[in-house]
């Protein structure tokens, strides 16, 4: 495939993917067979402000003449590049014809997303766990009552059997552990139980509604 034919599929490419992607998305076709790596075409150009027949860079800069060739006709594929204060994410696809080599640049511009995402970790940060602060501030006669409540008993606490969770509840309902903020979720953690469960077993035993 020759050059110009090559260049026509390659802009055929490039329109679609600028269209595909919006106004941030700039695609170009460059001559890599140059240092100066004229475009010779480009969709949403305003991205890096160049137009067909620019020979500067995404950077903005002219190419440096004793640029390697070589170099340049390799693929680089996902840099960042900045330029006055925007950041864009830069991929440059060399094609090889029988008669030279031709380049698919895409470069979108992700600055508005980069903020989004600060918003968005901003807006979504978390100091902790809700249930483990309040754990940190539960009153510790909380943890004293179960303790008293199972020190008679032969298995440990996430190893009870229904008859033995009985026990402890009916313990635990004497001395008025169930009147304790958030005594269910914290027995249901200790005993490795669903609240559920928690709930069905006061009911059987006759202490809830």
């Amino acid at each position: 495939m020759k050059k110009d034919e090559l260049f026509l599929l390659l802009n055929t490419i490039a329109k679609g993917i600028a269209d595909t992607f919006g106004p941030d998305c700039e695609t170009l076709i460059q001559d890599l067979d140059t240092t100066d790596h004229r475009i010779l075409s480009i969709y949403h150009g305003h991205v890096s402000g160049r137009q067909t027949g620019s020979v500067t860079d995404i950077l903005g800069s002219t190419s440096d003449s004793s640029l390697d060739l070589s170099r340049l006709q390799q693929p680089h594929v996902g840099m960042l590049a900045k330029r006055g204060g925007r950041k864009i994410k830069s991929t440059t696809l060399p094609f090889a014809a029988e008669d030279g080599v031709l380049g698919l640049g895409i470069n979108f511009d992700y600055t508005n997303l980069a903020l989004a995402e600060q918003a968005l970790k901003a807006l979504t940060a978390v100091n902790g766990y809700l249930y483990d602060d309040i754990r940190k501030n539960q009153p510790s006669h909380i943890d004293a009552l179960l303790q008293e409540a199972s020190r008679s008993l032969s298995s440990p606490l996430k190893q009870l059997n229904k008859k033995e969770r009985h026990q402890l509840l009916t313990r635990l309902h004497l001395n008025h552990f169930f009147e304790q903020q958030r005594a269910i979720p914290y027995l249901a953690e200790q005993l490795d139980v669903s609240r559920y469960t928690i709930y069905k077993d006061l009911k059987e035993l006759g202490f809830s509604d």
